[in-house]
């Protein structure tokens, strides 16, 4: 279940809480008026007052940190498609990406951001944070992407069963599959109109490579303007 469910569950269950409880209260001061006694010193309408400021509390906390994953989750999904989008499909064979089940942190720790900023003029230092946080260790990527390319979301199990036709890294033309991919989460700017992913791909035995990828979004859409190769072979 994806964080975004759960935050969203937690809202519902808060406004649930908050409604129950200001169900109760209303229900416990008619009750106890009926019968003569003081609503303010009823137990059940302090345990009523109590939910309600609970559930309440429990929304306000939920809600921003729903609506700040959700737009994350739509910005990462929009990033990965617009940086795979763009990847080559060797036309040789049936065209196809396979892309790993789980992102990667291999960029290399002895970036820093002085040191790309010579060579990506417009990164932002927000952007470069934000990546290197985010990319403290692996994360599964999203589960759907749109692009134009045939691709497959490598799970350990396809990998098993592609390992057993081929090995991972050579034979993918024969199995009509142009490279393995794997990306970082993407790195966001404080606007969220910038981000940066790191992406490497195998191609074969001794083929692959890893590169930056710098993005903008422009009129609502994500276009590279950057790309910085790391390593080659």
């Amino acid at each position: 279940m994806s964080s975004s469910t759960l935050l969203l569950l937690a809202v519902f269950a808060g406004l649930l809480a908050t409604s129950g409880g200001l169900l109760l209260i209303v229900w416990v001061r008619f009750s106890s008026a009926a019968n003569g006694q003081k609503p303010a010193r009823s137990k059940r309408f302090f345990m009523a007052s109590l939910l309600a400021v609970a559930g309440l509390s429990l929304s306000l906390y939920a809600l921003p940190q729903y609506q700040t994953v959700a737009m994350d989750e739509g910005n990462f999904r929009a990033v990965l498609s617009a940086v795979y989008a763009s990847q080559s499909v060797d036309p040789a064979v049936a065209g196809g990406l396979l892309i790993w089940y789980q992102t990667t942190n291999n960029f290399r720790r002895e970036l820093e951001f002085e040191g790309l900023r010579d060579r990506m003029p417009v990164l932002e230092a927000a952007t470069f944070k934000d990546f290197a946080n985010r990319n403290a260790a692996p994360a599964r990527p999203i589960n759907e992407l749109s692009i134009p390319q045939r691709y497959m979301i490598v799970t350990p199990e396809d990998a098993k069963k592609i390992e057993r036709q081929e090995s991972a890294f050579t034979g993918l033309a024969k199995l009509g599959w142009s490279g393995i991919f794997t990306s970082s989460r993407p790195g966001f700017n404080q606007r969220r109109d910038q981000a940066l992913v790191y992406v490497e791909v195998i191609c074969g035995d001794g083929c692959g490579s890893g590169d930056l990828v710098l993005l903008s979004k422009i009129d609502g859409t994500w276009r590279r303007i950057g790309l910085l190769p790391l390593w080659a072979s």
